[in-house]
């Protein structure tokens, strides 16, 4: 499919999303139900770190003025306020629902032993046992709008969802905000501050809008989980992501996914966080269920335009981990028509990094039908001590310590992988020839930055 006409579909379908502008009772009309608490949390919000001791702290809780307006209005406007509103569980919102923040007023988690994400739906199915329908069921016509959103990094206790038991969460809910099953939704304007983990968590989803996204200190800016269909993800940007600046993920971890199923029709635009880790994730899969059932949890009809400050983009098997021996996907993924334009690259020093075996900026260990470069930018000069290629097929080999154990060494890719790539075109790339020179030049020969590691094959276009 040509890549104008699979952008105009997507945002024609985004565009449909019905929107509500009736005006909003302020929040501070409910303030006869805020309580004035005082309580005990190691995260400094002021230094935003942890402290060796806890600390008394106090703040007025809003969950039940939050609560009474959304009981009566469905929706909740919080105004510009001088101080932090707090909550001490999480926001549930279904159908119709519209939350309303100033983008100058901070919603923060009392932090401690509360494990609650900040705004979940109330619809969540988990895809934990068996495939889900996409959307059955869902909670439809969902706006979030504006706010800093914070769990305080959930005082150090880590990510939700790696253990069960977490408050109003299901196994695989890691997200500030968890959105899953859900249609028609507007995330605008929202700023995600200090959180433990992902961004905004969206999967078993159809027409989605997450526009004008700021990632601060938290890890996943937006993670999107399969199955999932007609997304727009436009404009994050922020000081400091973590991990993925944007992650669609089909298949996933047990521990990071809701459900699991097939990603298409899906354009990530305009993204630009300046500091952490800066990937983009675009993982396929096979799932295995609990009673030996399979899924393809295939990704297709992605575009990807105006990426910068970005490093690697990540199309690989990986298994859990934390759980190797029985949480990886049951064979490579599939991956096709994956459209990247305008995609600007900033040097990374393998020296520095922890996966010694990349060697592109694009590392592809999944088998894959047409993939498109077009007008791509390496600021750097290829080699050495920088990744010698656009993009790399094959398998990947890394030995890490094994999370959380005293000692003891595990491979964490599947150096067995064999893909298979067909239909890669290159269009226009750019690269510095000259580290003393800013300049960047064309290439003359694109396909020369294509490499084949191991096992991986690979046919160019035509």
């Amino acid at each position: 499919m040509n890549k104008e006409i699979l952008q105009a579909q997507i945002e024609k379908a985004v565009a449909e999303i019905p929107r509500d502008a009736s005006p909003i009772r302020p929040l501070p009309e409910y303030a006869h139900l805020v309580q004035d608490r005082t309580w005990q949390q190691r995260w400094n919000p002021t230094k935003r770190e942890l402290e060796v001791e806890s600390f008394e702290i106090s703040g007025r809780v809003w969950s039940d003025a939050i609560d009474a307006s959304l009981a009566e209005n469905n929706a909740v406007y919080i105004p510009e306020m001088a101080e932090p509103l707090y909550l001490d569980r999480s926001i549930v919102i279904g159908s119709g629902a519209r939350i309303v923040a100033h983008p100058r007023t901070e919603i923060r988690m009392i932090s401690g032993d509360v494990e609650y994400c900040l705004i979940r739906n109330r619809n969540l199915v988990s895809g934990q046992q068996g495939p889900v329908e996409l959307c059955q069921g869902a909670d439809r016509n969902i706006l979030i709008e504006g706010g800093i959103w914070s769990d305080q990094k959930n005082n150090g206790a880590g990510p939700q969802g790696f253990r069960k038991g977490k408050k109003g969460l299901m196994l695989g809910s890691q997200g500030a905000i968890v959105l899953s099953n859900v249609e028609d939704v507007t995330i605008r304007g929202v700023t995600v501050k200090d959180n433990s983990s992902f961004g905004v968590q969206i999967g078993n989803a159809r027409r989605f809008l997450v526009d004008n996204f700021c990632v601060d200190g938290t890890k996943d800016g937006v993670h999107v989980e399969g199955p999932a269909e007609f997304g727009v993800i436009r404009e994050v940007n922020g000081p400091l992501a973590g991990d993925d600046v944007v992650a669609l993920n089909a298949w996933d971890w047990r521990t990071s996914s809701l459900t699991f199923g097939s990603i298409t029709d899906i354009l990530v635009q305009d993204a630009n966080v300046t500091a952490g880790s800066c990937a983009i994730r675009i993982l396929p899969g096979v799932k295995t269920y609990p009673d030996g059932a399979t899924e393809a949890c295939d990704i297709a009809r992605c575009i990807f335009s105006n990426i910068r400050n970005c490093h690697t983009f990540k199309i690989y098997d990986q298994p859990n981990i934390r759980c190797i021996q029985d949480d990886y996907s049951a064979d490579l993924g599939q991956v096709a028509e994956l459209y990247f334009d305008d995609i600007h690259v900033v040097p990374l020093d393998l020296t520095h990094h922890m996966d010694k075996s990349k060697t592109a900026v694009f590392e592809l260990c999944e088998h894959a039908t047409g993939l498109h470069f077009e007008n791509i930018y390496l600021d750097y000069v290829p080699g050495g001590a920088y990744p010698e290629y656009l993009l790399s097929v094959g398998p990947k080999s890394c030995i890490r310590p094994i999370p959380f154990a005293a000692s003891g060494t595990q491979e964490i890719f599947n150096p067995q992988a064999c893909p298979e790539a067909r239909d890669i075109s290159f269009g226009a790339v750019y690269l510095r020839c000259d580290s003393d020179s800013p300049d960047l030049v064309p290439h003359s020969n694109p396909a020369a930055l294509l490499n084949y590691s191991g096992a991986g094959t690979a046919v160019l276009e035509g």
